[in-house]
Order: C-alpha cells, then structure tokens, then sequence
C-alpha cells in the first residue's frame, strides 16, 4: 500500500514533468496565440501543483532546500500570473501585497535559518 509521500511523490512527478513539457511547448508556440495562452494556462497548473506538493513532502522527509525552491516557485506562479492579469500599476491589490509580504517573510526566515546554520 503506498504511503501519503508516495502518493505526493507520484503527483509532484507528474506536474512537474508535464510542466517541463509544457514549457517547451510554450517556448516553441507563437507569443500570444489562443495556443500559447491554453498551454501556458495548463502549464501554470501543473507547476503550481508540483510546488505546492513539495511544501508537504519537504515536511515529511525535512528537506529545507524542496521546501525553498516550492516557496519560490510558488512565488514566482502567483506573481507571474497577476502581473499578466494586472499589466499596470493602478490595478494592485491586496493579494498582490500578500502574495509580496509572505514572500518577504519566507525570504527572512530563509536568511534566518541560513545564517543560524553557518554560524553552528
């Protein structure tokens, strides 16, 4: 019978790798075309998938390095996608200032963490 971080492990497989695909896919489409814009809406699924799949696997098997490039990936997802939604300053909202400051607050506890671990 698998285990909860087998079950993850196989979806975070999966999203991850279908993003790379994906990606390629995107990379190789015409900027703009209905195409470009389905696949990158999947491709925006399947990554958000794997990221937020590895804060709970990085938990399970305390691993802070997954638990730090799923932070940011899932920054990075958040971020691109309301920066393509709201092209202009005028249109910020209150997510796009949650979505900044947990991301300043990961990035200190991440600097935090880092300096307490060289330091012992």
């Amino acid at each position: 019978m698998p285990t909860l971080f087998n079950i993850l492990l196989i979806i975070h497989i999966f999203g991850g790798g279908l993003s790379l695909i994906l990606g390629l896919l995107i990379l190789l489409s015409k900027k703009g075309n209905q195409t470009h814009r389905k696949i990158g809406l999947v491709y925006f699924y399947t990554m958000l998938i794997a990221s937020l799949v590895a804060l709970p696997m990085s938990y399970m098997h305390t691993n802070y390095f997954l638990f730090i490039i799923g932070i940011f990936s899932t920054y990075m997802l958040l971020t691109g996608v309301r920066y393509l939604r709201n092209k202009n300053m005028e249109n910020i909202k209150l997510t796009d200032w949650l979505i900044s400051g947990m991301m300043l607050l990961f990035g200190l506890a991440f600097v935090i963490l880092g300096t307490y671990n060289i330091i012992n």
